[in-house]
């Protein structure tokens, strides 16, 4: 018969709870990344009329995707200040 101690249940169950949260974490991530590939294969950007706005306007998809901040002047730094 086998004999575990407190201690061994213990690091069991903190190796369960990192892989579960492992996991659940690199599902989210992919079921995130496959819907930014999709839309940006799509060629969604928002008020993306030309090339060149799509252009522009992909920096920010991806910055929005990534979690970043995008500036309220964003538009303004990218036409050189005009």
């Amino acid at each position: 018969m086998f004999r575990f101690t407190i201690r061994d249940l213990l690091w069991l169950m903190v190796v369960v709870g990192c892989l579960l949260g492992w996991g659940n974490d690199h599902e989210f991530q992919e079921k995130r990344f496959v819907k930014f590939r999709d839309d940006v294969s799509a060629g969604w950007a928002p008020g993306a009329a030309t090339i060149e706005t799509r252009e522009q306007t992909s920096h920010e998809a991806v910055g929005r995707a990534l979690g970043m901040k995008i500036p309220d002047d964003y538009q303004k730094w990218r036409n050189g200040g005009d």
